[in-house]
């Protein structure tokens, strides 16, 4: 039986905060927030269930589930916002860019065909910065083929107004060279350089902002 537990550095304190149903689960906790959330792996063909657990008081957990797909999530810096991407349907080609609010609940369709693996939250908890990806094969599972390294994205770089929808380009699409595979996308401390892993050669590149 799996259950999701807390302990100091050293293995002390520990406690058990929940049971858990899931397997593959990832974690995150909730910034400014005594609440951690945790979900099963993105798969195309298994909805997801997005969860929420006091990691202080003893209480039931909190479950959002919107008949999703393959869902992956990121919390801004304050925790009242998430970046979630998932699959257009169960087992489907096409991958969607999505927010909602600290339940999980309010889910706005961005219209960004990206994943949350591709995205990075700027400081003022409003703006997502992404790497839209082209060359995905039509065939293609999403985002279960993209994570098991079935191929690679050919990627440009834009950042988004969650609240408005706007969009609008970081980078000149000449000044972007070819091959590159955005992942784990990150901010220096004033957001003057936008870092990400390219998954083609597992390098560091940065973007100057």
């Amino acid at each position: 039986k799996s259950s999701l537990n807390m302990a100091n550095p050293d293995g002390s304190g520990w406690k058990k905060i929940s049971d858990v149903d899931l397997r593959d689960i990832s974690i995150a906790s909730i910034p400014e927030s005594i609440l951690i959330s945790f979900w099963n792996a993105p798969d195309a063909y298994t909805e997801t269930s997005f969860q929420t657990v006091s990691s202080i008081i003893e209480a039931a957990t909190n479950t959002a589930s919107a008949g999703i797909f393959g869902a992956d999530y990121l919390w801004n810096s304050d925790g009242t916002r998430l970046l979630i991407s998932h699959t257009d349907k169960k087992g489907g080609s096409k991958i969607e860019l999505a927010t909602a609010d600290d339940r999980g609940e309010n889910f706005k369709d961005l219209e960004i065909p990206t994943l949350v693996s591709k995205a990075a939250w700027s400081k003022d908890n409003q703006t997502g910065y992404y790497a839209l990806p082209g060359s995905i094969p039509e065939s293609a599972v999403m985002p279960n083929d993209y994570a098991s390294g079935k191929f690679n994205t050919t990627d440009l770089f834009w950042k988004v107004d969650v609240s408005t929808g706007k969009k609008s380009r970081v980078v000149d699409l000449k000044e972007v060279p070819v091959g590159l595979d955005a992942a784990n996308l990150f901010f220096n401390a004033d957001e003057s350089f936008l870092f990400f892993v390219n998954r083609v050669d597992g390098k560091l590149y940065k973007i100057s902002l």
